[in-house]
């Protein structure tokens, strides 16, 4: 009957974890730039509190930002990252200059 408990308890406890990690979105996403790829973290961005919804608006299962950001159907991404990245980061002290976030 332990033995049961504990298989449960351990599955569960699994299973719980691997939904929080696939939800929490790949490691790093890198954004090719001319003056300098970016590199988005989004552990790091969550422990400044960003929400899922700070950058997908539409929901994470809508697809790639560059699916509606082209420039017609929406703002180009280069104009909608700019505008809410820059937001945010001036109001949590992130990098607001171009090498802070373009590296090269």
């Amino acid at each position: 009957m332990r033995s049961l408990v504990l298989a449960v308890v351990l599955l569960v406890g699994f299973s719980f974890g691997s939904t929080v990690l696939a939800n929490s979105g790949p490691v790093e996403v890198r954004f090719e730039a001319t003056p300098g790829d970016v590199t988005y973290t989004h552990a790091a961005h969550t422990r400044f509190g960003a929400k899922c919804q700070s950058c997908h608006h539409n929901g994470v299962l809508s697809g790639t930002c560059h699916r509606c950001h082209d420039g017609k159907q929406a703002p180009h991404f280069k104009v909608a990252a700019h505008k809410v990245c820059k937001e945010c980061h001036q109001k949590k002290g992130g990098p607001v200059n171009c090498k802070g976030c373009h590296l090269r």
